[in-house]
């Protein structure tokens, strides 16, 4: 507008872009046994969607508009076609099933279901619904911290599931149809769900520096049993003397030849320092 001559300047210049890294509700995924359970305890027609979301990471607007003839069931070759007009960006995209979610959409599909057909007449599910399975499933709704589980928390569990099967990133961030990596590093990924703990355990030892730790312990070890056996040999030479107010103490020898020898050779006494007079 301002290098077409139709404003003066820009009023908009000082304001910023909204960072869309930063998640403005705290969202949680599905562990692997929590959608074991939903699947179970939902009815089939809002089973089917809670695994297409939680596997293929498919918009709740997404679900609600997919027809038979986006949905391939070939096997080896299963996958999804978003449409340009249905998905969120505005782009087409191709989106592989995994076996589970092949077998349970050829166990759905109506015999006379045509390809201009809806995959689901009701829609996907809405939130109030969703809780309701929740509820059944025993799956909490909020955690202990705070975070929620929606329906959109699905979208965050199939990213989360895909890092911890060790997808290469560029290939979760294609799937997850994302322009900014920081988006399905950072926002979209739960990392209570991590295998962090693991995959440190799983890391082979340092060779070097484990040579360096043994022989570092078996050098204690061998201190330590010395100390054990000076102690007992300690205990063996202690006797038994007696001070001014005829209570009994436990001297070694050394240490008693050591006060013989403070006793013969005493400090010499010093005396504080004088002001001189002027």
């Amino acid at each position: 507008m301002v290098r077409q001559g139709r404003l003066a300047f820009n009023s908009l210049k000082a304001v910023g872009k909204v960072d869309q890294t930063v998640s403005t509700r705290e969202r949680r995924a599905f562990a692997d046994d929590e959608i074991c359970c939903l699947v179970e305890c939902s009815p089939q027609y809002r089973r089917v969607p809670y695994l297409m979301s939680a596997r293929t990471g498919l918009w709740h607007g997404e679900l609600s508009q997919l027809l038979w003839g986006d949905i391939v069931l070939d096997e080896g070759n299963s996958h999804v076609r978003v449409r340009a007009s249905i998905s969120k960006n505005k782009k087409k995209a191709r989106i592989p099933l995994i076996q589970e979610s092949e077998i349970l959409l050829a166990e759905f599909r109506p015999v006379s279901a045509g390809d201009a057909d809806k995959v689901f007449v009701k829609g996907a599910p809405m939130c109030r619904t969703l809780r309701k399975d929740l509820e059944a499933a025993d799956i909490p709704y909020v955690d202990g911290a705070g975070s929620c589980a929606d329906f959109h928390s699905l979208r965050y569990t199939f990213n989360t599931w895909m890092q911890r099967k060790g997808f290469v990133p560029r290939v979760a961030q294609e799937l997850m149809r994302h322009s900014d990596r920081r988006l399905t590093d950072k926002v979209y990924t739960d990392v209570n769900l991590l295998p962090l703990q693991q995959s440190m355990r799983n890391i082979s030892q340092d060779a070097p520096l484990m040579h360096i730790l043994m022989h570092i312990c078996g050098k204690t070890c061998r201190n330590e049993s010395r100390v054990v056996a000076i102690d007992q040999s300690s205990e063996t030479t202690e006797t038994s003397v007696t001070v001014g107010d005829r209570r009994e103490l436990s001297q070694s020898d050394d240490l008693r030849v050591w006060w013989r020898w403070r006793e013969s050779n005493p400090r010499p006494v010093i005396l504080p320092r004088q002001r001189l007079r002027t």
